[in-house]
């Protein structure tokens, strides 16, 4: 089963140094929906901040302390990526979710709405962290197993708010063995609160698979590209169709008649040993 078109809430910055970020549920959310909260925080020091998973919700995947800084300032150090699913969607979500943070400095946060058909989910994840300015390249450090029609989701946090939010370009993911469809931009979070904080999400379907390695993300980054540097994390995303009622329905009763077979058979049997 293909999972429907991602669809983003309005992003949350936190005040300087905040204790939450609320982040607003997109519209339209139904039962069944997946939903995904996407955090990027930026600590009031180096490799801090923390983030309390709210209630009702799964984390999936974070990668803390990333982008190889020596030091937190102004435009520069190392940043933390969280992913979370929500445990159980019942179409009753909307207004602005709460979210407890710790030794803060700045955190956006944003949630995701993607539609499904009804079956089975499950995901999968994997991070990794660019340490080199300029464009970006994020490699996971295992192979979440990509096949046909899964969707990939992926982010990373900058330290840094210069030239967002329309800084990156041309996104793209890969992995050995899998194929996947032109990549879209959803969302560039950015702010200039605190000492600053940017990153973006974008999001593929796989097409082919399945994958037999880890994948990486790449994009173009315009402008000022001196701190692109920071954490990316990839959340694979399957739906697999649930056996329906009828089915199951028409299994029962193809074995039972299975079963009707079997007993003529023995009478038939029967009539012939003792006619």
């Amino acid at each position: 089963m293909a999972l429907g078109t991602p669809v983003a809430g309005i992003v949350a910055v936190s005040a300087s140094a905040g204790s939450n970020v609320t982040p607003q549920y997109p519209g339209g959310i139904l039962s069944g929906d997946v939903l995904v909260l996407v955090v990027g925080q930026k600590g009031a020091v180096l490799n801090g901040g923390t983030v309390t998973t709210p209630s009702d919700w799964t984390l999936r995947e974070e990668l803390t302390g990333a982008g190889g800084y020596g030091a937190q300032a102004a435009d520069t150090g190392n940043t933390n990526l969280r992913f979370y699913t929500k445990d159980t969607v019942t179409g009753s979500e909307s207004g602005l979710l709460t979210v407890t943070l710790g030794a803060n400095g700045v955190t956006w946060a944003v949630i995701l709405r993607i539609p499904t058909g009804g079956g089975t989910i499950s995901f999968a994840a994997t991070d990794g962290s660019d340490t080199s300015a300029g464009n970006v390249l994020v490699s996971g450090a295992a192979d979440p197993g990509f096949i046909a029609n899964d969707m990939a989701l992926w982010a990373m946090c900058i330290p840094t708010d210069v030239t967002t939010p329309t800084q990156f370009s041309a996104h793209a993911i890969t992995a050995a063995g899998a194929t996947f469809a032109s990549a879209t931009e959803l969302v560039e979070p950015d702010s200039a609160t605190g000492n600053d904080i940017g990153g973006f999400l974008a999001w593929a379907l796989c097409t082919a698979g399945p994958s037999s390695g880890a994948p990486t993300f790449t994009a173009t980054a315009g402008g000022t590209t001196t701190n692109v540097r920071g954490p990316g994390v990839i959340l694979r995303i399957r739906e697999a169709a649930g056996v329906s009622y009828v089915y199951r329905g028409a299994l029962a009763w193809s074995a039972a008649y299975k079963g009707v077979r079997s007993d003529a058979a023995l009478y038939k049997g029967a009539k012939t040993l003792h006619p």
